[in-house]
Parts: structure tokens; sequence; C-alpha cells
């Protein structure tokens, strides 16, 4: 029986899953590409007519994992314009702390991300365009023009990435997950000062 090819799609999952793992194994800037070789099985020139580096690997992972959470995120799924402003920004407050808090190997290699990306030109133009993506899609959402005061949005944004670091720079993340109730109680204003 014959062997069929794997779909372009295929592959790039395997690259993907493979990148995932040993990013959160060995870090981003110990992992190589002859480890992603392995890892998959892969011939070198394989894995090189997807990507040209690790960099582009974490690119994709990252352009992926925002487009995951966008489409997949129940509390994010579950709201839409004729909501009331209360129920919009507990939703969103919820989504954006699973976002933060959750404990699972795509989140370590996202604060692996936002680390390097304050060192890479590359890697930082990749992370205000998903923010930019994302803020479209959020506002759509929430059935609002996108707001005079989206640097308060951005700030916001950045609150939670530094949760989001500071959960994935400890070997006790279910401290902060313990935590989870107080952060929301606290955040919870200022969310709904953001949505109009």
């Amino acid at each position: 029986m014959e062997k069929r090819r794997k779909s372009r799609e295929q592959r790039l999952d395997e690259i993907m899953a493979a990148a995932t793992k040993l990013f959160s194994e060995k870090g981003y800037c110990q992992t190589t590409m002859e480890d992603i070789v392995r890892e998959t099985g892969l011939s070198k020139g394989g894995l090189y007519h997807y990507f040209d580096s690790t960099k582009t690997i974490l690119i994709e992972l990252m352009s992926r994992g925002n487009m995951y959470y966008m489409r997949y995120n129940p509390h994010m799924q579950s709201i839409d314009a004729t909501l009331s402003r209360e129920e919009k920004a507990h939703l969103l407050l919820e989504a954006f702390l699973d976002k933060a808090l959750d404990v699972t190997d795509e989140k370590k290699v996202y604060a692996m991300f936002l680390f390097e990306a304050m060192h890479d030109q590359e890697l930082w133009e990749a992370f205000i365009e998903y923010e930019r993506i994302f803020m479209v899609y959020m506002f759509g959402k929430l059935g609002v023009p996108i707001p005079s005061c989206l640097d308060d949005f951005y700030f916001f944004s950045q609150l939670l990435n530094a949760l989001l670091l500071g959960q994935h720079t400890t070997k006790e993340p279910e401290r902060m997950l313990a935590y989870k109730e107080s952060l929301s109680k606290m955040l919870y204003p200022l969310v709904l000062s953001l949505i109009q």
C-alpha cells in the first residue's frame, strides 16, 4: 500500500508542534533548526522548504496563537454587540485573564516571544502587527468603533503581558492562578471604563 504524502498544512502543524515542544523544553534561544529536523523527522531541506530560521517559526507560532485565541477562546466567542457594557467587560476580562494566566507550553513560548521582541526589531514588528489585528477584531466583537482611548487599551495589553511574563518566570504558577478572582475584581473597573 502506497504511503500518502502529507499535505502542506499537516507538515506545518508538525513543525509547529515540534517547535512548541522544543522551545518550551530548551528555550527559544537554545533551540536550533537541527533540533527541529530531528524532532519532526523531516530532512533539513524539507524543513528549510517551509522556514529559514527558528525566528520565522516563532513568528508563525505567534500568528497561529493569535488567530486561535480570537477564534476559540470561549469568553471571546461569547461577546457580541447586543450584550450590555457590563457583560462585555466581564467576558473580555475573563478572556484576557485566560490569556495571561493559563499555564501551557504555548503561553510559555509566547512569554519567550515577548522577551525576545524587546531585542529583535523583526519580532517587535510582528508583535505590533498581531496586537493591531487583535484590537481590530476585539472592537468588532464589542460592536464599538475604535475608541479615542486606544492608548488605554494598549496600556491594558501591556499590563496583561506583564502578568503573563510573571506567570511564566516562576516554578509555582498556581500561586498566581489562586489570585485570579482578586485580579478580576481589581481589573474589572479598568476594563469597564475602556468600553464605551
